[in-house]
């Protein structure tokens, strides 16, 4: 209602950046140089994305990034807990949860109403919009992420998650027409460089080339 699906979709993918950080913060897990330097870049790239003439946020791009902290929150949750308890449970007692919340919001803020009106229910687009992100984005997919987050790291999770913003820009284009400024593609680059920057393992990959280099100087001094 207050944003496009694209910078939607980007600032939601600053999940992917906060997700190191929290993981140091809850889990107390070793954050890398490198996710320090992703988070600036990211942040960089969300100010272009979202910035108007007026130098501040709007409201959804306010609520979106609410989400995504909320969306760190759950990947780095998950990776605790996946490893513990069948997925089939954990992804029931979260889309639970969430549901009662959500009733319990409608209740206190909307107009409630309009979820038992056949006109509303009925609608072909409400019908669409129900089934995509009902079951496929959410059930579906919180299943999927509950039962292979076992087998894999929450920092790898959300690389693949940073993918997200591509197809929100993608589906944007090609069903609403929704083209991005300069600006904003430039704000876009920048948050998923430090998206993929952020996971990058460079601090492995010198630590690695020093131990190559030494025992490469160290079979020389033999010869």
């Amino acid at each position: 209602m207050y944003t496009t699906p694209s910078k939607a979709g980007f600032i939601t993918g600053l999940s992917v950046v906060l997700v190191p950080l929290f993981s140091f913060l809850i889990l107390r897990e070793k954050i890398k140089p490198a996710a320090i330097t992703g988070t600036l870049i990211a942040a960089c790239g969300l100010y272009l994305l979202t910035k108007t003439s007026s130098l501040a946020f709007n409201l959804g791009d306010v609520l979106v990034f609410g989400c995504a902290i909320c969306f760190a929150l759950q990947i780095v949750a998950t990776g605790k807990y996946a490893p513990r308890f069948p997925a089939l449970p954990l992804a029931i007692v979260q889309l639970g949860t969430v549901a009662a919340l959500s009733w319990g919001y409608a209740l206190l803020f909307e107009d409630w109403r309009l979820a038992f009106d056949p006109a509303v229910l009925l609608a072909p687009e409400v019908a669409r919009g129900l089934i995509v992100t009902s079951i496929f984005a959410t059930a579906l997919a919180f299943l999927a992420q509950t039962a292979l987050q076992k087998k894999t790291s929450s920092t790898r999770v959300a690389l693949i998650f940073s993918l997200e913003p591509v197809f929100a820009a993608l589906t944007s284009y090609l069903w609403i027409h929704e083209v991005l400024t300069a600006r904003q593609l430039a704000g876009c680059a920048l948050i998923f460089t430090g998206m993929i920057l952020a996971e990058l393992p460079i601090q492995e990959w010198w630590k690695n080339r020093r131990i190559r280099l030494n025992q490469d100087d160290g079979s020389r001094e033999s010869a």
